[in-house]
């Protein structure tokens, strides 16, 4: 019926839902759907040159990489940067909670080395800045037996017609920017 923010409301008539399951369960007052999540830890660094190549994202299947997805803003929109520069985001995923969460700049000098060691700049001397965001709840853990919870839970949450779950939702299927984007329109 309405969204709270702060002192603000917004009457609404529908609410698209891209968040945790778990959350808005809890905020619906339906019981925990089971689930846990991995968050992620964004490098978003800047550097004084642009990085080349023409694609929006490169994942890392490497354990010997401190990050698991690169993403470059430019490649999605030219005025994210300025002329001959360009932004790397360095996606680290960790537990909410874990050391790595609470100290994410101790991974700073890493991550610029693994960007030099696999060839996304070719000196650390060129990455000028970085800022480091926490996202929580990026990706749900699937155990065994997940799907019942998350079927109770996704059923009781549409008997209210005006939602609409969007997103990862713990639906066992990878969706890309662009899926996403899709399932949204």
């Amino acid at each position: 019926v309405r969204v709270r923010s702060g002192n603000r409301e917004i009457d609404g008539t529908s609410l698209v839902w891209t968040g945790s399951l778990v959350d808005l369960c809890r905020i619906m007052g339906q019981p925990n759907p089971g689930l846990d999540y991995i968050s992620t830890l964004l490098y978003n660094l800047e550097l004084s040159e642009d990085s080349g190549g023409k694609w929006q994202w490169i994942y890392f299947p490497d354990s010997n990489c401190i990050f698991s997805r690169i993403s470059i803003p430019a490649r999605f929109g030219p005025d994210t940067a300025p002329p001959g520069k360009c932004g790397i985001c360095v996606e680290v995923t960790c537990m909410e909670g874990s050391e790595t969460w609470r100290n994410p700049e101790a991974l700073v000098d890493r991550s610029k080395k693994d960007l030099v060691r696999v060839g996304l700049t070719n000196s650390t001397e060129k990455i000028i800045n970085c800022h480091v965001e926490r996202v929580r709840d990026t990706y749900p853990l699937y155990r065994k037996g997940y799907e019942t919870g998350v079927r109770e839970a996704t059923s009781a949450l549409r008997k209210n017609t005006n939602i609409h779950l969007v997103g990862r939702q713990a639906a066992f299927s990878y969706d890309n920017i662009d899926d996403a984007v899709h399932n949204a329109m």
